[in-house]
């Protein structure tokens, strides 16, 4: 792997919001992205090279590979997750592996969504950003009268449920389409970039 105590630096500008250990993980510097609810994770750093509060552009460092937490060698775990809350450690919303800032997009602007098998109320609203979740309820009553009734806040594998306020028009990218055009752009560059590191560890 790359050598130990290389400077790795963040590929998107942000606010460092947490830095620590975590067992397995190691050292763990949190980097929030610019303007989207997604974090960065850098996992088994050597040494932090920033604190939290710090505003990072795009190319400053953040810490130095390492071996801390469960490593056979001296490399760096990167992730990018969506932020709902959840603390470092718990289960987490989506696979990191093919977890993109692209697929984020996607799925956020999307207007409705397909009730899949274990999914609830909870678990949809903060895949989507939607708090509290009982928002889910007041938007799809009319299509389904009992949603959300009983201990477990039903729903049913199958319904479809709106992900906005039918009163008004439906989600507002917040991102204009230029932009988004240009961020995918630089994620693929990015995205591209890891892969040819890790083809050459």
């Amino acid at each position: 792997g790359p050598s130990r105590g290389l400077l790795w630096r963040v590929p998107y500008p942000g606010t460092v919001t947490h830095t620590g250990t975590h067992g397995g993980r190691g050292k763990v510097a949190v980097v929030r992205i610019l303007d989207l609810p997604l974090l960065q994770l850098f996992q088994h750093l050597d040494e932090f090279r920033c604190r939290p509060g710090d505003k990072l552009e795009q190319g400053d460092p953040v810490g130095t590979n390492g071996v801390t937490g469960q490593v056979t060698g001296a490399h760096l775990h990167y992730e990018i997750r969506i932020d709902n809350g959840t603390p470092l450690g718990a289960p987490v919303w989506g696979d990191p592996a093919s977890f993109t800032i692209a697929k984020w997009k996607e799925e956020s602007e999307m207007k409705e969504y397909v009730v899949q098998k274990n999914d609830t109320l909870a678990t949809i609203a903060a895949r989507f950003n939607i708090s509290p979740w009982q928002k889910l309820v007041e938007w799809n009553r009319d299509r389904y009268p009992d949603i959300g009734t009983g201990n477990n806040a039903l729903i049913r594998v199958g319904w479809k449920l709106r992900l906005y306020d039918p009163r008004e028009q439906g989600p507002k990218p917040e991102v204009s389409k230029e932009e988004f055009e240009q961020l995918k752009q630089r994620v693929q560059n990015i995205e591209a970039k890891l892969a040819a590191v890790k083809k050459a560890l």
